[in-house]
């Protein structure tokens, strides 16, 4: 079974509510650029500041790769072409026939999270 899921670069998660299985799969490099790129964003680094002082709500968390979380979700910079890239990533799927915006940030909200997501990708939809 586990190398079926191999096969279709699934990702198996725990999100507290039970196993959840979804049909999208960042590469970990571009995951490592996310990464990397909060330390260029100023409000992910005072969420991270606040983290380590305790000053903020248990929504707020640091992964063990030192990136932030929210909801256990990666948190995608204020970077325009970082986020517009990760969702024409999703866009261009195989597996995807044509993922109309409701599916686009069903897939990406498993993983990832910024403040107004949800519209951005309706944007992107609307504009491709």
């Amino acid at each position: 079974m586990h190398a079926v899921i191999e096969d279709f670069e699934l990702w198996l998660g725990w999100e507290g509510h039970g196993p959840c299985l979804y049909s999208i799969s960042a590469r970990p490099m571009f995951i490592q650029r996310i990464v990397e790129a909060q330390v260029h964003d100023e409000f992910l680094e005072k969420v991270k500041t606040q983290l380590v002082k305790g000053e903020v709500n248990e929504n707020w968390s640091i992964h063990i790769d030192g990136s932030v979380r929210f909801k256990g979700k990666l948190c995608v910079p204020r970077d325009v072409e970082l986020r517009n890239e990760l969702v024409a990533d999703v866009h261009r799927t195989e597996y995807t026939i044509y993922p109309g915006n409701t599916k686009m940030y069903q897939d990406l909200k498993g993983q990832f999270w910024w403040s107004g997501m949800k519209r951005d990708i309706a944007q992107f939809v609307a504009n491709c």
